[in-house]
């Protein structure tokens, strides 16, 4: 059986982002822009589970979202943004994309949000 890689390459034009949608004493969800690909995915799902207190993490690539699982106190968010960091597929390209559609202001903002 094949199956197919699932591409989103309009999410090339950012930089990943992770920020933190709600938490609980278990549990943390997370909002990760500019996810690319199932690679990306399961190498984050990876880079997460390494930080020290996560017992578990799933990435959903569609929803851009990830689920983890720890014991007690949640982990910082500046250390989950670290784990992105180790991961990120062209990382230099993709924050000069970003720094282009800022010096062309308003306008290319848009246009790499909606292309996102």
């Amino acid at each position: 059986m094949m199956r197919r890689l699932r591409i989103h390459p309009r999410r090339l034009l950012t930089a990943p982002r992770l920020r933190v949608t709600s938490e609980d004493e278990r549990r943390s969800r997370l909002a990760i822009a500019g996810l690319v690909c199932g690679v990306c995915a399961n190498r984050t799902e990876r880079a997460l589970r390494s930080i020290p207190g996560v017992r578990n993490a799933s990435v959903d690539l569609a929803s851009g979202s990830a689920t983890i699982e720890h014991g007690g106190t949640p982990p910082e968010p500046s250390r989950l943004a670290a784990a992105l960091d180790t991961v990120v597929i062209a990382r230099p390209w993709r924050l000069r994309i970003e720094a282009w559609a800022d010096r062309l202001g308003g306008w290319g903002r848009r246009v790499a949000r909606r292309r996102a």
